[in-house]
């Protein structure tokens, strides 16, 4: 499942290599989700919802995907626990965030969204129940200029 899945380039591209795997995607913005369905020429699953009440029973998911949609949310622990809430134990899961450095607190002022301490992120996965929390960034960490990281681990 791509939770928050917005115009559907990261299940695009996961797609390509598992066509035929079952997608969900979800969105609290239907704009989006109509994106992610024109951009997908594939069977798939889109739901209006928001990541603090999944419309999922537990341990549904073999994997969860999210990319830049907890920083948008008022309370992102709670969406990271709802993630995990519906992820299978043992599963993975792969979530992109914004760093809090200096660069993005100044992006965060134009596009509205908060972002997270390393730690935070971190410590509020293993809260939820995930095992095995790594953490890397997309670019190299020269000049603080590196703004996403990436959090990978499954469930326990």
């Amino acid at each position: 499942m791509d939770a928050g899945i917005g115009t559907g380039e990261l299940t695009a591209a996961l797609a390509h290599h598992r066509p035929d795997a079952a997608w969900h995607g979800i969105d609290i913005s239907d704009a989006m989700l109509d994106k992610a369905a024109a951009r997908l020429n594939l069977k798939a699953d889109f739901r209006q919802a928001n990541l603090t009440d999944l419309p999922y029973e537990d341990n549904t998911f073999d994997l969860i995907i999210s990319a830049h949609a907890l920083e948008h949310m008022p309370d992102p622990d709670v969406g990271m626990a709802e993630l995990l809430r519906v992820l299978k134990p043992g599963q993975p899961f792969v979530i992109v965030a914004t760093r809090l450095c200096p660069i993005t607190t100044m992006l965060s002022l134009r596009w509205n969204f908060r972002p997270m301490r390393t730690g935070f992120v971190r410590n509020a996965l293993l809260k939820a129940g995930a095992a095995n929390v790594d953490v890397v960034s997309l670019m190299p960490q020269r000049n603080m200029t590196y703004m996403s990281l990436v959090y990978s681990g499954t469930k326990k």
